[in-house]
């Protein structure tokens, strides 16, 4: 059974993850395995690339924080690089348009 978690993070995903994994008494290729369960797909997060996350080889995609969020029974918010990936959307003027990412800006900067 793996514990529920709440609130944020703000460590690197690296160690976020690992002391998830540690919490839940996961190894990558059981933590793959629980991914696959929440995926539509089935496919999941092959336990090689969560290593290569888990070592700061790769950084993780907007959908594998998502299946990772799920698999571990948080928002996939609880990981500082979602949310950061939300501000630069939010940010991007070519993607939300020239008066929402000024707007955004402005709430930040004040």
């Amino acid at each position: 059974m793996i514990p529920h978690v709440s609130g944020v993070t703000d460590e690197p995903f690296p160690a976020a993850l690992r002391v998830l994994m540690h919490d839940a008494g996961l190894s990558f290729r059981a933590l793959a395995a629980e991914t696959a369960r929440h995926d539509l797909t089935g496919r999941g997060v092959t336990h090689g690339h969560l290593g290569q996350l888990a070592c700061s080889h790769q950084h993780p995609s907007q959908r594998a924080l998502e299946l990772l969020a799920a698999t571990f029974g948080v928002a996939p918010e609880y990981f500082l690089e979602y949310r950061l990936a939300q501000l630069r959307h939010a940010l991007n003027e070519r993607e939300v348009g020239y008066d929402r990412a000024r707007d955004t800006l402005r709430r930040f900067a004040a």
